[in-house]
């Protein structure tokens, strides 16, 4: 077999085209290389920036901050709640007094007009 390598022939072509197939796949396998190379360092950056864009520059947890406001925002809520009802009581209130005063004002006519003679 080494015969057939050293004498030249056949196996000579089988060789080149052995080595030119590794030679294929290693330049193949480095251009993968790098695109993953490429994929990773962008993947990294983009990890960078999320943290700073989430990372606290205080003690306290940021999942523990949002559930902070989120408490906050529920307690505001229920308070406008109760601030709308309030409204609405007033209204009928307010309501209310305005019907009772037009009676108040016809009645006071009707007596200035009792008053005068006119009725």
């Amino acid at each position: 077999m080494i015969e057939g390598l050293v004498g030249g022939g056949p196996s000579e072509a089988v060789l080149g085209t052995v080595v030119g197939g590794i030679f294929a796949c290693l330049v193949a396998l480095i251009q993968r290389q790098r695109k993953s190379d490429r994929a990773i360092e962008e993947t990294r950056d983009h990890a960078a920036a999320t943290r700073d864009q989430v990372q606290n520059t205080h003690s306290t947890n940021l999942r523990h901050d949002i559930d902070g406001v989120a408490r906050d925002v529920r307690t505001i809520l229920e308070i406008t709640r109760e601030n709308t009802r309030d409204i609405g009581g007033l209204s009928a209130t307010i309501r209310a007094a305005e019907a009772r005063l037009e009676d108040h004002i016809r009645t006071a006519a009707v007596i200035e007009a009792e008053l005068r003679g006119e009725r």
